[in-house]
């Protein structure tokens, strides 16, 4: 297991022992993002996706810190992202989560009560914190 980090200028890797293994600091200026990033996930093929700080858009790099795409996703705040085992990208902000494909195309919204975060279990089923609660969740997405 990796530990990846976000920040401003860039995002940081680190080991299972958190000893830093890579730091990609120049990641905000090449994606051309003042403020850097908030919330990331990790694809089963080493991408990285982050959310940028300011405008919520999607941000995609390869595993080597090249930045690959952004893409507009519509929400106001940002307050988590998750893949699910697919690849599927989910994004939460307070009343809506928004789901994307493994290539950034809009799949599907749908309603959230306080959505502050999500995660996935390997059969797909998705796991929201909406205070006071944990919802467990079909997606409904095959």
């Amino acid at each position: 297991g990796r530990v990846y980090a976000a920040g401003r200028d860039g995002f940081d890797v680190f080991d299972k022992d958190l000893k830093p293994m890579a730091s990609f600091n120049n990641a905000a200026k090449n994606a051309s993002s003042s403020f850097g990033f908030e919330k990331v996930d990790v694809d089963g093929n080493g991408f990285v996706f982050m959310v940028e700080r300011t405008t919520d858009d999607l941000v995609k790099f390869s595993s080597d810190g090249r930045f690959l795409n952004r893409i507009p996703t519509g929400l106001r705040s940002a307050n988590d992202i998750a893949l699910d085992p697919a690849g599927r990208i989910f994004l939460s902000d307070t009343s809506t989560i928004a789901v994307f494909s493994p290539e950034g195309l809009p799949l599907k919204k749908m309603k959230a009560n306080q959505a502050f975060g999500i995660t996935f279990d390997d059969t797909g089923m998705m796991y929201i914190a909406s205070r006071p609660f944990v919802l467990k969740v079909d997606p409904g997405l095959e």
